[in-house]
């Protein structure tokens, strides 16, 4: 059987004073390195792009950039060059809420770099960079290069206030930006497109109504809501053009996931499919997908399975639709007891969901929740939220850490890295752990999926921990592994 291995080939620091929030904040202390940040890290012509908050005074946006290889030289990376854009944060610093996380989006077509920051149910805040700063005007980064529009305006477009900012590059070379309307477990969804230098209306197509969601439980007990929100794992363009979202429901009375759900789009997220194929939402029209529409769940999930919201997906070379969730493991041994937790790391496991372009089903297998080290063979508890990427021969890669204090059942936990890989030859029956670091990170790695698609080079964003329990700043890395199937 195939197997695949990973070797480290860089490991550049960013910032050596990267920001991290007090310990007191109400979810961890990782600004830089969220799994609903989108992207914080790109990469076109031979250039890769970072963004992040500096420990400075003001807390302010940094943008960074460095050359780096292609082809045979495809692991070669230049010295980064960094600068302050004079945005910072206004909305993060009285509650210490990581929700205001920077998104970073690249539109090859102009060549522009767009950022969205710092807002939970905020006014959004946009800028969009000089033209050709990625392609042909290249010279132009620096200070300067970025236009702020005005508060709650994406270009010429009122969106008011938001939360999870999240850009992704269209096949065409545009952009597609996604965002929440309203607030957890009562807030919607929308898209906008960006196209010849200016954005469309953006459109409601995850909605937060469609019914009266209910549960019953075997000693009887019932759980029954209205209102909710989707928490999408992103947005992801496939070979073909067609525009994939998978996400869990959140429950507005009881504040918990269920039920992993999918859709696509084959007109840049106007009309959605569900995953037979049938048409559940139009967005010209008004129409979301909402709890009410047929054939959305792919795999049910009640509230007690601790799903976790906002992880990891893609779709590799042939269509296949990959997805890296972390919930309760399914075993006999794991089931809800009472008095559990909501999210409960110490009962859950990474799970790897898959869907056949080919038959349409989905699969799926945990990932290995141990690992040899040496003759030892050493426990893997589960850490923080993951991504999963697919290589050029469409073969799965998970990217996430472990936990520093396995015993402990805090969620946002410090701990180490981990590379898990399997192969496309297998079926994806072959899952391994590929890698194990010894630096304790905090918040959860992010990817940049391109740059392992074209050079063959996982890069991963993702900041080392501190013992400061206030307010302080830690180095930021870009570690970047070269990846090797047999």
């Amino acid at each position: 059987m195939a197997g695949m291995s990973v070797s480290l080939t860089s490991d550049s620091i960013l910032d050596t004073n990267a920001l991290l929030f007090p310990r007191t904040g109400a979810w961890g202390r990782a600004i830089n390195g969220e799994a609903f940040q989108g992207n914080a890290i790109v990469s076109h012509d031979g250039y890769q792009y970072a963004a992040w908050y500096t420990n400075d005074q003001d807390m302010s946006v940094m943008v960074g950039r460095r050359p780096i290889g292609t082809g045979a030289s495809a692991a070669r990376v230049g010295l980064w060059e960094v600068v302050d854009t004079g945005f910072d944060i206004k909305h993060g610093d009285d509650t210490w809420d990581v929700h205001n996380v920077i998104s970073i989006g690249l539109a090859k077509n102009d060549g522009t770099l767009h950022l969205s920051w710092d807002h939970h149910v905020n006014s959004l805040n946009y800028a969009v960079s000089v033209a050709g700063l990625a392609t042909t005007n290249k010279d132009a980064f620096g200070p300067g290069m970025f236009t702020k529009t005005s508060p709650g305006r994406l270009g010429n477009i009122s969106v008011g206030s938001i939360t999870y900012p999240y850009f992704v590059s269209t096949p065409s070379g545009d952009l597609t930006f996604m965002y929440r309307n309203g607030s957890s477990g009562d807030g919607d969804y929308r898209i906008a497109q960006y196209v010849n230098g200016a954005w469309s209306s953006p459109g409601l197509f995850i909605g937060k109504g469609g019914g009266t969601y209910v549960e019953t439980y075997p000693d009887g007990s019932r759980y029954s809501n209205q209102t909710r929100n989707g928490y999408p794992n992103g947005l992801s363009y496939g070979p073909d053009g067609k525009l994939h979202v998978i996400w869990v429901w959140r429950e507005h009375a009881g504040g918990s996931n269920h039920d992993i759900n999918y859709a696509y789009s084959e007109d840049g997220g106007i009309t959605w499919k569900n995953n037979a194929g049938q048409i559940v939402a139009n967005t010209a029209i008004g129409d979301p997908m909402d709890l009410g529409d047929e054939g959305l769940v792919i795999w049910r999930l009640d509230l007690r399975q601790s799903l976790y919201n906002t992880q990891g997906q893609t779709v590799d070379k042939n269509g296949g639709v990959h997805a890296l969730m972390w919930h309760r493991r399914q075993e006999p041994g794991f089931q809800w007891q009472s008095g559990d937790k909501k999210w409960d790391p110490l009962d859950s496991a990474y799970h790897h969901y898959y869907r056949d372009p080919a038959t349409g089903q989905w699969s799926s297998r945990r990932l290995p929740v141990e690992y040899r080290d040496g003759d030892t063979v050493r426990p893997l508890p589960i850490g923080r939220r993951g991504q999963i990427l697919t290589d050029k021969d469409g073969n799965a890669i998970a990217v996430y850490t472990t936990r520093n204090d396995p015993k402990s059942s805090y969620v946002y936990i410090p701990g180490h890295l981990v590379i898990a890989g399997a192969t496309a030859a297998s079926n994806y029956s072959d899952w391994e752990i590929l890698y194990v670091g010894e630096t304790t990170f905090d918040g959860e790695p992010l990817v940049d999926q391109e740059r392992l698609i074209r050079d063959g080079i996982l890069s991963i964003f993702l900041q080392e921990a501190s013992d400061d329990p206030g307010r302080t700043g830690s180095k930021l890395h870009v570690l970047e592994f070269s990846v090797d199937v047999q």
